[in-house]
Parts: structure tokens; sequence; C-alpha cells
């Protein structure tokens, strides 16, 4: 709540209540404890193999070699290496029929089952199987987590600044993200620009070191996302035989779809975010600006705070339209690679 007297807004809380703020600091819980849950669940299909997720702190968290989840992600690891490497067979054997090399991807458990001739193998080549779609949905799904938590962050340092700047109009939400934490008039000192300044190079920092340890995954994210989509377009043009099949088609592609989608969208969302501020600070009269505002503003301009794939590229809304054009290009290459296939399926039918 805020109250006007003098063109000062003073944050304070409701008399009656001692508890609200008690409530408020008790019920707060760190990034890591919001994750635990998911992590639990990534160690279940061989991902993430340490110790200490559900510690209330992440500085529990270490690696053995001697445990039981490593093992477990190892034998994974080894798994989806050999089912890769069946399938880069297939795919060298039929050349550039991507049809017929992805049409039962990573695992053709008639043909192996066939030649093998052994039901453990089956057995084994349809776990690998999942346990490798679930890790490809969890990579996407952790970097929406973390561009998520990431993204609120810089939001709370846009609410400082509309506050500080004494916005008329405050959002509610915002005010409870700062809540307690800072007192607001107009004859603020060049100090607390600077504190703010300084909470927003901070977060940069944060996410340059987060885009260090995750750009790899990122970037092979978007490779897998961008292969599978072009493969399904592709078979798209071929003939489906039953009605099972398209159902399967659909659902498939549109699930990729939407997931490579959510990860541009919230990627994006930090990119977004790392801007905002400037909007505010560029609407400061001329009676409060001073040289902390205007470091400020050239940092926001100049510096690009967003998540990458090994610095190839930044994921942006614009983004989304680069992959769309290249998806496009990519499948009229695959296409007049393979008329004959796709005219050798059509006159099967």
């Amino acid at each position: 709540m805020y109250k006007k007297s003098n063109q000062i807004f003073t944050l304070y809380k409701p008399n009656p209540i001692p508890k609200p703020r008690k409530n408020l600091n008790t019920s707060r819980r760190n990034f890591h404890q919001c994750l635990k849950w998911m992590l639990l669940v990534a160690q279940c299909f061989g991902q993430i193999p340490v110790i200490g997720i559900t510690d209330p702190s992440a500085r529990s968290l270490q690696f053995k070699w001697k445990s039981w989840r490593t093992v477990y992600a190892l034998l994974n690891c080894l798994g989806s290496v050999c089912l890769t490497g069946t399938f880069l067979g297939n795919l060298l054997v039929n050349g550039m029929d991507l049809f017929s090399s992805s049409k039962k991807p990573l695992g053709d458990l008639g043909v192996i089952g066939t030649v093998l001739a052994s039901v453990a193998f089956h057995v084994n080549t349809m776990i690998i199987n999942i346990l490798l779609t679930f890790a490809w949905t969890f990579n996407d799904l952790f970097l929406i987590l973390i561009s998520t938590g990431l993204a609120v962050r810089f939001q709370q340092v846009t609410a400082k600044l509309r506050i500080l700047k004494n916005t008329k109009q405050v959002d509610l939400l915002l005010i409870l993200l700062v809540y307690s934490e800072i007192i607001v008039g107009q004859n603020t000192s060049l100090d607390d620009w600077r504190a703010i300044r300084e909470d927003y190079n901070r977060l940069s920092q944060l996410t340059k070191t987060v885009d260090d340890a995750l750009s790899f995954m990122i970037l092979a994210s978007y490779t897998n996302n961008l292969f599978f989509i072009l493969v399904q377009l592709f078979n798209s043009l071929r003939s489906m035989k039953d009605t099972l099949e398209k159902v399967y088609f659909f659902f498939s592609f549109g699930f990729m779809i939407i997931r490579t989608v959510s990860v541009s969208m919230y990627g994006a969302w930090i990119y977004d975010e790392s801007k905002e501020p400037a909007t505010t600070l560029n609407s400061i009269s001329s009676d409060t600006y001073n040289p902390e505002i205007k470091r400020f503003i050239d940092q926001i301009k100049f510096d690009t705070v967003a998540l990458s794939g090994k610095h190839f590229f930044y994921i942006t809304r614009g983004l989304i339209l680069s992959m769309a054009g290249a998806i496009v290009t990519y499948e009229l290459v695959l296409i007049q690679f393979n008329v004959n296939l796709l005219q050798d399926g059509t006159s099967e039918t």
C-alpha cells in the first residue's frame, strides 16, 4: 500500500498486522527449492546425477562418481550413443531418404529385433527411447524455467525504478515484489540510482554466467528441434496409410512446434525485460536526471543481455522468424534432393 503526502510516496504495512511481513519472509523460497521436485523427477530418467537436491540450499549439491545416479546416467548415455549410431547407420545406408531413415527414429524395433532376435534388446531399446524422449523435453523445460527465473529478477529491477521515479500508477504486483525494501521521495540521492544500476549490472553478469554454462545445451536444443521439424515436414509430403499415422504425425509435429516456440519466447523474455528499464529511465524529468541515470541508459543500450547458443545466435523474438525462414529454405532443398522419392511414394498409393 502507499500514502501520498506532499509529493512523497511512502510504502507501509497496514496497521492491524504484525504478521504479514513475517509470513512474507518465511514463505519465500529460493530458486533451488522451487526446482527440486522437477530435478528429482529428472533423476528418475537418468538426468542431473547429483546428490543434495532435497536440501534447502543449492550449495549442498555434489557430484560423485561412486553413486547409483552417476551409473544410471552413464548407462543412459551409452544406450543413447548406441541408438544414435543405429540411426546414423540407417541414414548412411539409405542416403538422403530421410523418410526411410527416420520413420522409426532411434531404434527401428522391427529391423533390429529381426537381426538380433533378442526380446531383451527390444525392451532395452524401448526403455532407452523413452529416456531419450524425456531428455529432449526436459532440456527445453529446464531452459524455460531458468529463463523465467532470470526474467522475473529483471522485472524486480524495473519495479524499483518505477517506484523510485515516483510513478503515480504503480502496479500492486510490483509493489509486493519490493515490499518493505524501499522508501521513496522526489529528492532521491545519487546513491539510490547507483544502487539500482549496480543491481542491474549484477543481474547482467549473472545472465552471462548462466549463458556460459548453458550455451551448449541451448545450441543442442535448437539443433535437435530444427532437425526433427525438417524431418517431420518432409515426411508429411508422403502419403499416410491410416488414421493412426495421421494422428501421430499431427500430435508429434504440433508438440515439437509448441516446444520450440515456448523455449524461444521464454528465452526472449530475458532480453525483453533487460531492455524494459530504458523506458522508465527515458521518461525521467530533467530535474531528476543525473550521471548515474545516463550510465544506466548507456549500459542498457549497448549491452546485449540474453541467452545464446555458443554466441552463434541470441534468443530474441526475432529468432522465431529467422528459424521459420530457415525451415522453409532447408525444406525446399530437401524436396529438390528427394523429388524421385516423393514421386515413388505417390505412385505407390
